[in-house]
């Protein structure tokens, strides 16, 4: 039987152009490789979120008053936190006196070494008196009288061997052992033992 010439085996049918660019596609990547995914880790995108969502504001007490004094409002709660320490420290403060040894201003003090409730206080003056905090009548006075005008404590410190007593440096270029219980004071050094002239007391 004779197949006529007219008739032609059936061409298949034309593939659609997306599945060509999708073979296309796919023929164009290199073997061996997988596809890469570049979005972020979640832990990033985490952090990420969390930052956009923290407010800038102070970051301490210090922070805080600063902002408050520029007439910014604070947090009610931040409030409470920083006056209940303050109105803890003042229900146990007490008024001590009003009276002064001193005919002038105070230019020194020295906590005593050994006594926390004990403070050495020195004056333009040059007097010197040992106050005692947890002396609540003043009974133990200790006072020692200077020189006056021209004798001003600049620095005192106690004796370590003797803690009634204490070294001072006044306003006239000398350093003086002075004691609390009535002693005499000896002068241990003075601006005249000094081998330069280059003085400039006060």
């Amino acid at each position: 039987m004779k197949v006529p010439k007219s008739a032609k085996p059936q061409a298949p049918e034309a593939k659609t152009s997306k599945e060509a660019k999708g073979k296309k596609t796919a023929s164009n990547k290199p073997r061996g490789k997988k596809d890469v995914d570049k979005s972020p880790p979640a832990a990033e995108v985490a952090s990420k979120s969390c930052a956009a969502q923290k407010r800038p504001g102070p970051r301490n007490i210090l922070h805080y008053l600063y902002k408050s004094t520029l007439g910014q409002s604070l947090h009610s709660h931040l409030r409470q936190c920083l006056q209940e320490p303050f109105i803890r420290s003042f229900s146990s403060f007490h008024f001590h006196g009003a009276d002064s040894p001193f005919d002038r201003r105070v230019t020194c003090l020295e906590w005593h070494p050994s006594h926390p409730s004990k403070l050495a206080v020195g004056s333009k003056g040059g007097d010197l008196y040992l106050w005692d905090f947890e002396d609540r009548k003043n009974e133990r006075k200790s006072f020692v009288h200077g020189k006056g005008a021209g004798d001003s404590i600049g620095g005192m410190k106690f004796c370590p061997t003797d803690l009634s007593k204490v070294y001072t440096a006044s306003g006239d270029g000398t350093v003086t052992l002075q004691s609390f219980e009535g002693l005499p004071s000896s002068v241990l050094f003075g601006s005249s033992d000094c081998l330069h002239q280059n003085h400039n007391v006060w």
